[in-house]
């Protein structure tokens, strides 16, 4: 018979509750070198929001790591909310193989502490005894593929959300339903006339969406200007593109700032076959 004790009932519930705690005591991730925290300050701002909102919008520049910060917050819901369903979507199946879902598993691979569950390419039961507890990763080349998931608790994370479609946020509307419903939508702002770019002008014009950007000038290897974060933006790749193009390019403005600029839609066929 396993015993269990107060102390670990009260650890598992922290954990539950705050996912500053699930990160560093549960999937053990370290602090960033020269710093207080695992987190970039604009990764932190992504994560307070989830936490806190059930509708979080976050455009971001290249290689800033809102992928792992997506990975990591998926696996905190899924994890802290009993029989929740967390739905991973990317518009076509091959970004889920080789983006967001690899981060994922990584992740809970390597946990400090053993997450358990079964794990599949795309797919996570926490507990293999309740099918209905699941984290699912889908392509929404078909709106069909984003109906029938209902549970009490349902995260919705659209990953490359540039690259969605209007059907597919309108049905993941209707499956997050808040306040326990959350949606978190994360890409590049590379093409002004997509889907994305316009749920971001709503956001700003009218509060339905948390609105936020990750910018590659926050990061700590252009803070630091050395790399303390591998496979990041640079300092010094970040100096080469204001340099070839101007702060106020749109390249600059998307690649570095993740800002959108009206001028960029179509530019959008340099970065279409490419994540960051």
């Amino acid at each position: 018979q396993v015993q269990v004790t107060a102390l670990q009932c009260k650890a598992t519930a922290n954990a539950m509750a705050d996912p500053y705690v699930f990160f560093k005591e549960w999937l053990g991730l370290p602090n960033i070198p020269g710093t207080d925290s695992h987190w970039t300050q604009d990764q932190r701002a992504v994560i307070d929001a989830i936490r806190d909102n059930a509708r979080v919008l976050v455009t971001s520049g290249n290689a800033v790591g809102k992928t792992h910060a997506a990975a990591a917050i998926a696996l905190w819901f899924s994890y802290s909310h009993y029989g929740s369903v967390v739905i991973v979507m990317s518009a076509t199946f091959g970004q889920l193989e080789k983006g967001l879902f690899p981060e994922i598993r990584a992740l809970h691979a390597n946990a400090r502490r053993k997450l358990g569950g079964t794990v599949l390419t795309t797919r996570i039961n926490p507990d293999p005894t309740n099918p209905r507890w699941v984290m699912v990763g889908i392509s929404t080349d078909d709106a069909s593929n984003a109906q029938g998931y209902h549970a009490p608790d349902v995260l919705v994370v659209l990953d490359e959300a540039t690259g969605i479609e209007a059907t597919i946020w309108e049905a993941t509307g209707l499956m997050a339903i808040p306040p326990t419903g959350k949606i978190l939508a994360l890409g590049n702002p590379i093409d002004s006339a997509s889907h994305f770019a316009h749920e971001c002008e709503v956001a700003e014009a009218t509060g339905k969406w948390k609105r936020l950007t990750i910018s590659g000038e926050n990061h700590p290897n252009f803070l630091q200007r050395k790399v303390v974060v591998a496979g990041a933006i640079t300092y010094e790749r970040i100096k080469e593109l204001e340099k070839e193009y101007g702060r106020d390019h749109p390249l600059f403005k998307a690649r570095v700032l993740g800002e959108w600029s009206k001028e960029l839609g179509r530019m959008y066929p340099q970065f279409s076959d490419k994540r960051h």
